[in-house]
């Protein structure tokens, strides 16, 4: 197994093992680690002050959590903001992915036992959606709804990605109606961004008041799986 590969899987037993201890000490630490099976090598033996000190500074860089010590409760570290291992997040997300990616590594006779969602696909458009909201830019869409026989087109000003029951949606703000509008990213066919930018000036109403994408009311869940409306209802 592959150097980064073997740190990877470090960093997430460490997250995971302080975040289920509360408190622990790195003796406590080497304790665990040194009983471990499944992500340590026979070959390896306690960690150092050291690697520890790296791995910390990797595990924020990387994840953006926190490993902290209670110096006056006799060294014991706990990780400083655990909302960001329980809350949903881009950090749970992605944790949740890699500890599956990792711990899967080198073992193909578990793949077929871990069971996934169909997905609608459409992955390769985030990095252009990410850039798009990251620049406030307007993107053009063309998209074919299922059962349609011709692709529609929007320019759309794009607010955020959501994932909703294992699908990716873009949600924004249509250039000519100024609504929300969501489109699922596995309907798209071509997305391009433009030079023009917007403000994003409905953000926190959009924030507040999406509470969900839900299916178009005028078409059934079971014939049109991706065609998504907001259940919008802004302040008085």
């Amino acid at each position: 197994m592959a150097s980064s590969e073997r740190l990877i899987q470090k960093y997430f037993w460490l997250i995971t093992t302080i975040f289920q201890t509360k408190r622990i000490t790195l003796k406590d630490i080497n304790r665990l680690w040194l009983k471990d099976t499944s992500t340590r090598l026979e070959t390896e033996g306690e960690l150092s002050e050291g690697s520890f000190s790296r791995y910390k500074k990797d595990i924020r860089k990387l994840f953006g959590i926190e490993i902290g010590c209670h110096r006056n409760k006799g060294n014991t570290y706990f990780i400083k903001n655990a909302e960001r291992l329980t809350n949903p997040s881009i950090y749970t997300w992605f944790l949740t992915g890699l500890v599956t990616l990792t711990h899967l590594v080198g073992r193909e006779e578990l793949n077929e036992r871990i069971i996934f969602e169909k997905s609608s696909g459409g992955f390769n458009y985030i990095p252009l959606i990410i850039e798009a909201i990251k620049e406030n830019r307007i993107v053009i869409i063309r998209y074919l709804l299922p059962n349609c026989y011709f692709p529609k087109e929007i320019r759309l000003q794009p607010y955020c990605l959501k994932q909703h029951l294992q699908d990716w949606y873009v949600i924004g703000i249509t250039s000519d109606i100024l609504s929300p509008f969501s489109v699922s990213l596995g309907t798209i066919l071509t997305l391009s961004i433009t030079d023009t930018t917007f403000i994003p000036d409905k953000w926190e109403e959009i924030r507040s008041n999406c509470s969900e994408i839900i299916l178009n009311t005028l078409t059934s869940a079971a014939k049109n799986p991706h065609v998504s409306s907001i259940r919008y209802s802004p302040n008085p």
